[in-house]
């Protein structure tokens, strides 16, 4: 057997000498020896003379350590070197670089960064159109992470990132009508976060993903991508596996269709703000028993699926803002898991299926409420912070929020509020912001605000006739606009007060 052989078959079981490769730079994935002085040819001479002739253990420790010495401090000082239109930062033998350049062709200079070079952000000039060549980063062997800046690209050949056995993070921003080739990720088969934005990309094609099997993050907004594409079966239910975040905001996705998560069943996170949406099919959102955040807001849903509580059991947060959603579900309160629920500028008329619901906060601004249960808050209610601002509400009936006991922020303002009897906010002996501001408010009871823990509270733009008492805790008062003009806090807000 050949010394090479011997070399190969100890390098690839953990020897020192592998070690040693790997810590000055070497790897064998880039089939580089780089000439007879290259680390690799050092140490097969090291291992000859071990095999060979028998060195004795100290003499071999002794060359190898020499061998490394050497060099690590060649890697040092040459290694270290940038070019001028790049800054590069160090740390030990990683390097960091962000480079202005002109072109992406192989003699371009940012290909003097050194071979350690870590992370790489390449800054293209505008309105040029760049070309990425095959084995274009081959060199970078040890690259973990790539940043496109303003680069739009006239050819990208799909084996562009070929022999980029480390790169784990990919991002392009601000690209103009990018078009990447059929299955050009599946040369970085290690990547875990992708980003692509404003870059008017249109296909995002799951199949493309099908070798990818780390990915953790794909960030995909603001693009023009109309539907997510998947060509054929080929592609295996565990190719995202490991995917917990899948960020589509800012697109011009119209419709969600049946099976469409069936693959992303260890997701987490998915956003869908600002599409146009206008339908999601039974079954587009099931077997989701990990989707912790769910984003549909600004979109043109106009009812949510049936089975969004059974398909997505563990949500915690969820946002259908800025549709024209009439009603929920009626099995909405199976969601007993969600904590974070944003409805506004919905046209909801009836709440009245979260009042036992586990919902810390609750914002159903601007939406079509005249009315609000009573009681507003279940038994086991842990509502803390709830916005009704800007709805139809007349006035706040006697124990209304009575077991809202954890509620600490409450926004009435913009509604058409005309008076407060004593008990209207009886039980919340934790609230701490109030405001009733822009209503039409012209009587509140003396006792109101008595047995309320308040430091903030607001009553400005109102129609009132005369001075209700508040309590002299209170640190923020605003009465502001009334009836009477414009009154300062001292002589208006605290009637009951001793200065």
């Amino acid at each position: 057997m050949g010394t090479s052989s011997h070399f190969s078959a100890d390098f690839t079981t953990g020897s020192p000498e592998k070690w040693i490769l790997q810590t000055i730079g070497w790897h064998p994935e880039t089939n580089d020896d780089r000439g007879p002085a290259s680390p690799k040819a050092i140490l097969e001479l090291i291992w000859a003379d071990k095999h060979q002739n028998k060195m004795a253990a100290p003499e071999l420790k002794s060359m190898i350590f020499g061998a490394f010495l050497v060099l690590s401090l060649f890697s040092f000082f040459v290694c270290r070197a940038c070019p001028k239109q790049c800054t590069c930062m160090y740390e030990k033998f990683n390097v960091a670089a962000s480079c202005k350049i002109n072109s992406l062709t192989s003699n371009d200079s940012f290909h003097l960064l050194p071979i350690s070079t870590r992370v790489v952000t390449l800054v293209c000039p505008k309105d040029d159109r760049l070309t990425l060549e095959r084995r274009m980063f081959q060199k970078f062997y040890r690259l973990r992470e790539l940043r496109f800046v303003n680069c739009t690209f006239d050819k990208i050949d799909k084996h562009a990132f070929e022999g980029m056995h480390f790169m784990e993070k990919l991002f392009i921003y601000n690209s103009v009508n990018l078009t990447l080739p059929q299955n050009f990720f599946h040369h970085i088969r290690q990547l875990k976060h992708l980003t692509i934005s404003q870059s008017d990309w249109k296909i995002f094609s799951l199949d493309d993903f099908c070798l990818v099997k780390n990915i953790n993050t794909i960030n995909l907004t603001r693009n023009s991508i109309m539907e997510i594409v998947e060509n054929s079966i080929s592609c295996p239910e565990t190719s995202f596996s490991q995917l917990k975040q899948l960020l589509l905001n800012d697109n011009k996705i119209r419709i969600l269709r049946k099976g469409f998560a069936r693959k992303y069943k260890n997701i987490t996170k998915l956003a869908f703000h600002n599409n146009q949406i206008e339908e999601i099919h039974y079954g587009s959102l099931v077997d989701l028993y990990r989707l912790q955040f769910l984003d549909i807001s600004q979109n043109y849903i106009k009812v949510l699926p049936d089975d969004l509580s059974t398909g997505c059991p563990e949500l915690l947060e969820l946002r259908i803002s800025k549709n024209p959603i009439t009603e929920l579900p009626k099995t909405f309160n199976k969601l007993q898991n969600l904590r974070k629920f944003q409805a506004q500028k919905t046209l909801l008329s009836d709440i009245s299926i979260i009042v036992n619901m586990s919902i810390k906060e609750l914002n159903v601004k601007n939406c079509n409420l005249n009315t609000i249960p009573i009681p507003f808050c279940g038994k086991s209610s842990i509502l803390r912070i709830c916005v009704l601002k800007e709805n139809k509400l007349q006035d706040i009936p006697a124990n209304t929020f009575q077991q809202c006991r954890y509620l600490k922020n409450l926004d009435l303002s913009g509604n058409f509020i005309k008076s407060l009897n004593a008990n209207s906010f009886n039980g919340l002996d934790k609230l701490m912001k109030l405001d009733l501001s822009i209503n039409n408010l012209s009587h509140i009871d003396n006792i109101t605000f008595q047995h309320l823990h308040l430091k903030y509270l607001n009553l400005s733009n109102n129609v009132l006739k005369e001075n209700p008492m508040v309590p002299k805790h209170i640190q923020n008062l605003d009465f502001g606009k009334t009836s009477y003009g414009i009154y300062s806090l001292t002589k208006f807000l605290c009637i009951s007060c001793k200065f």
